[in-house]
């Protein structure tokens, strides 16, 4: 049984990775039922990721406090992150910010928890499952985990994709001092009394294992972010006379890539001919916060920013970047984060400017990937040096592709490593249907 809040419909990383997860695993002896939301309004929705009708779907309620702020607020269509808008926030957003910030614990989704946990004992009751899986964030559907493995006895794997209380917007937030003692109780009961944990990466792993004191370094395994090799479109020579630098999905304020703006808007005074062939893609929401800053620097004259309804248009838009631009956090968990955008700009086998701290997972990945590695974030020469050699090596002429995307990153061997987890999980708990279904679910 997989519990997950993202899932298709609705747009997102998270739901094609979930979505993938569910396609690969029946050939590895495991039939997936997904437990989703039934409609969310605060995330966008995607018409082309389309569900093998194989795979059993569940949907349950949510009430959900983004409910209530659209009541309040008027506000219609998926609501906005308070990193995504630099509007001052009204008496009443205040209020209700802070109430999901200290009441609404650990997360806007808790709401959710009702709906997905009777969803799913309903279901218990119906089929027998060999494995509980649950996919965070909404780091809320961990407690749902927890409660329904405690409940019916059936193993649980956690998985975190984020950092829970170490994220950089409940760092950020107002939350109370309680609020975090409770918040940070949570995260430590649902590690300790899953079965297994899974993360994205081997920093979020490494901090889990030491932040929680477990025992068993095996408890805690890294199942990396992939994608399947046609959901890319073939990798090709960008326009000679065009310098396109591009970013893919979302950019919140936090993340505003402030020493690229700087660099750039530099070089633009420094190479008079770069206005002409210079042009930055933003392709997902932007900030407001990040289009100040863009025009701080010069640079909103030469932006495109654009919102493609579907995946496939928007992972199009890779085809014709000359440079991709890939900022990561600096707090000290969410800088752990490898996000999934990594291996899709690979994919496209183009150069990319990464922004991350010395010894990141991602500067790991791609120095093994093409020898150029991530830039320190505030290393403004750095930065200056490697954009004047990519526009150099584009304009003019036509610039060798990277390597390929390595077959570690493909969805189906990622897959097969979740269902050696779930395997592993299966055995040691002595939980089995197989012999009465032949098939483990």
């Amino acid at each position: 049984m997989i519990l997950s809040y993202y899932f298709p419909p609705l747009a997102g990383p998270a739901s094609t990775r979930v979505l993938g997860l569910a396609r690969h695993l029946p050939p590895m002896g495991w039939e997936p039922t997904v437990v989703t939301v039934e409609g969310s309004r605060s995330v966008s929705t995607d018409a082309s990721l389309t569900i093998p009708p194989e795979i059993q779907v569940i949907r349950a309620r949510s009430v959900e406090p983004h409910r209530l702020y659209g009541s309040l607020t008027g506000e219609k269509g998926p609501l906005p992150s308070a990193h995504m808008s630099s509007t001052p926030a009204g008496a009443t957003d205040r209020v209700l910010r802070w109430l999901r910030n200290n009441i609404a614990l650990p997360d806007a989704r808790v709401g959710w928890i009702p709906g997905a946990y009777h969803a799913a004992r309903r279901l218990l009751k119906q089929e027998a499952f060999d494995c509980i899986y649950t996919t965070s964030p909404p780091h809320s559907l961990q407690l749902t985990g927890r409660c329904l493995s405690r409940s019916s006895g059936i193993p649980w794997v956690a998985e975190l994709r984020d950092p829970w209380t170490g994220i950089e917007y409940n760092i950020d937030s107002n939350r109370t001092s309680v609020a975090r003692r409770i918040d940070r109780w949570m995260e430590k009961k649902c590690i300790l009394d899953s079965n297994h944990v899974v993360t994205t990466s081997e920093g979020l792993r490494d901090t889990l294992l030491k932040k929680h004191k477990l025992p068993d370094p095996g408890k805690v395994s890294v199942v990396v972010n992939g994608l399947d090799p046609d959901e890319i479109p073939p990798a090709k020579n960008p326009p000679s006379d065009r310098f396109r630098i591009l970013h893919l999905g979302s950019l919140p304020s936090p993340r505003s890539p402030r020493t690229f703006m700087k660099a750039l808007g530099g070089l633009l005074k420094d190479i008079p001919q770069l206005r002409e062939h210079l042009e930055l893609a933003f392709v997902g929401k932007v900030a407001d916060g990040v289009k100040e800053d863009l025009e701080r620097f010069g640079l909103l004259p030469f932006c495109r920013f654009l919102t493609p309804a579907t995946r496939p248009a928007a992972l199009t838009e890779l085809q014709d970047a000359s440079l991709f631009l890939l900022p990561l956090p600096e707090g000290e968990e969410s800088s752990q984060i490898v996000p999934a955008k990594t291996m899709e700009y690979m994919a496209s086998r183009k150069p990319i400017l990464a922004f991350a701290y010395p010894g990141h997972e991602v500067d790991r990945i791609l120095k093994n990937w093409c020898g150029e590695g991530a830039i320190a974030h505030n290393d403004v020469e750095e930065t200056n040096r490697r954009i004047k050699k990519h526009y150099a090596d584009s304009i003019g002429k036509d610039s060798a592709l990277l390597p390929k995307l390595s077959p570690e990153f493909h969805r189906e061997r990622l897959a097969k490593k979740m269902a050696g987890i779930f395997d592993r999980v299966r055995e040691q708990t002595g939980q089995t249907t197989r012999a009465t279904t032949g098939v483990v679910r």
